[in-house]
């Protein structure tokens, strides 16, 4: 029985795997129709190369990846291949049995200093109701809770990408969104359920508000652990600014990515989109003529390394850092999974830079440690 279930889970997981494939196949077709220098004349050869490359695992990556990146990268066997990374790479750096915890923002104040993020007035963690610092409480204590605070953000603890976030701003006593609605417990339970956390709004730095004043505009910084020396090295990065008039900074609810140089912490000289089309200009900023350098950028790579050094099952991590009035990092989110390789690379570098043979070769033997169970279970 035990042998059948494993043979069912790995039909299962391939299964799982030809779906990521998909995935990325048809996003990848609307960004190429966006930018049609992806259909230039090309090297077959190093196309080839690439392709048997990656194809190590068992799997073909999608050749249109690397005719779309090499256009920000040029040939380079290096690019990483979205579908080959999230399926073989992903499972291996970023083990899939510590995924729930690591991903619910709940729990980050369980390894990560409350000093680091912003103020967290209640929890709700399957169905139980909590404080910061994660002392029980009842719903008819969160009017206490939150008196004192003056601007409060609401998100789901266990979605991505932005989805669910609500803004209420004090007025009259009273928490309201832009739509009126008024906070209280009963709203939560009503319209979050459960898994959700109400933090303060921070205060963002001049530096960041003036790319968008109406999002917490943040720095998402990709730490990799080297997995031959367990030094923790900053692969990339790149400043994600909201759309005029957003709450969210997010790319796909309509902001850009700026990349950054990780080197200096000196911004790119263009914006794009979730289309990857690059604008000189955004938000009526021109990235072109004028040169920005983010504030506190040796202070923000420590930050970033001593968070990496709090989640040690992890050898892959993407920081979300915002800066406060005093330009001081804030981590506002980290994450273990569905990694930005995108926006990564349209900014002219392979991800795993030049440390990519020694991963591919080291998930390539820990490839049989991948857990079809858990993959289905909390990914399926």
């Amino acid at each position: 029985m035990i042998g059948l279930q494993s043979v069912l889970y790995k039909i299962l997981l391939q299964r799982y795997r030809i779906g990521i494939q998909t995935m990325f196949k048809n996003f990848f077709n609307k960004i190429i129709e966006q930018n049609p220098q992806t259909k230039g004349s090309y090297d077959k050869d190093k196309l080839q190369r690439w392709s048997k490359k990656w194809s190590v695992f068992g799997m073909k990556p999608n050749n249109d990846l690397y005719l779309f990146y090499r256009c920000n990268v040029g040939d380079n066997e290096n690019i990483v291949p979205n579908d080959i990374a999230r399926n073989y790479i992903e499972p291996i750096l970023t083990p899939q049995e510590f995924q729930p915890f690591y991903n619910d923002k709940n729990s980050f104040g369980v390894f990560i200093d409350k000093s680091m993020m912003p103020r967290t007035y209640f929890r709700s963690m399957n169905g139980v109701l909590y404080d910061e610092d994660y002392r029980a409480v009842k719903g008819s204590d969160f009017d206490r809770i939150i008196k004192d605070a003056n601007e409060l953000i609401v998100k789901p603890s266990k979605e991505m990408g932005g989805k669910g976030i609500s803004v209420f701003n004090k007025i009259n006593n009273r928490f309201v969104d832009k739509d009126n609605n008024v906070l209280s417990y009963d709203y939560l339970s009503r319209t979050y359920k459960s898994n959700y956390l109400v933090q303060e709004r921070i205060k963002q730095s001049s530096f960041m508000s003036k790319f968008n004043p109406t999002s917490v505009n943040t720095l998402r910084i990709a730490v990799y652990r080297d997995v031959t020396s367990g030094e923790l090295i900053i692969l990339g990065g790149f400043f994600r600014i909201g759309g005029k008039g957003a709450l969210v900074d997010n790319i796909t609810s309509g902001g850009a990515s700026v990349p950054i140089d990780v080197e200096t912490g000196r911004l790119g000289n263009y914006a794009s989109d979730k289309t990857r089309v690059k604008h000189s200009t955004y938000n009526d900023i021109n990235f072109e003529t004028t040169t920005f350098e983010i504030p506190n950028w040796i202070r923000i790579v420590e930050f970033v390394k001593e968070v990496a050094r709090r989640m040690p099952h992890m050898s892959l991590l993407a920081n979300d850092i915002a800066l406060d009035e005093q330009d001081n990092p804030i981590l506002i989110e980290v994450n273990s999974t569905d990694f930005s390789y995108t926006s990564y690379q349209v900014s002219g570098t392979p991800f795993f830079k030049e440390y990519t043979d020694d991963i591919i070769r080291y998930c390539l033997e820990k490839n049989t440690k991948i857990n079809p169970n858990i993959i289905m279970k909390y990914f399926g």
